[in-house]
């Protein structure tokens, strides 16, 4: 049976930010270095971004980039956990040591069927 590995990969990436929504509003602190790089691939409108801008706090910054996150799909999700894995690579590696772990699993799983 033939899998496309690249829309698993990106699903479970995008489910992990999903995961870990309570987590990353909170610690992500780097949150207009990660907006600027998605703005700048353009995953982020210009009126969102102003809006991310706009906000007082990392927190209030972060519920907004959500919003473009959801807007955007998976494929934002995507670009958005490589962004935070360059620029908040402690608390990255913190909150993927099992996601890591279940991919693995997951695809040694899909390989033998």
């Amino acid at each position: 049976m033939y899998y496309n590995l690249w829309n698993i990969k990106k699903n479970l990436l995008a489910q992990f930010v999903d995961d870990r929504f309570a987590v990353l509003v909170q610690r992500v602190t780097s949150v207009m270095a990660i907006a600027d790089e998605l703005k700048n691939k353009g995953m982020i409108h210009n009126e969102k971004y102003s809006e991310i801008r706009a906000e007082q706090t990392s927190q209030g910054k972060m519920r907004k980039l959500f919003e473009a996150l959801n807007a955007g799909g998976d494929r934002v999700k995507k670009d958005f956990y490589y962004a935070l894995r360059n620029h908040e690579p402690y608390l990255f590696r913190e909150l993927g040591e099992h996601f890591f772990f279940t991919f693995s699993c997951s695809f040694l799983m899909l390989k033998s069927q």
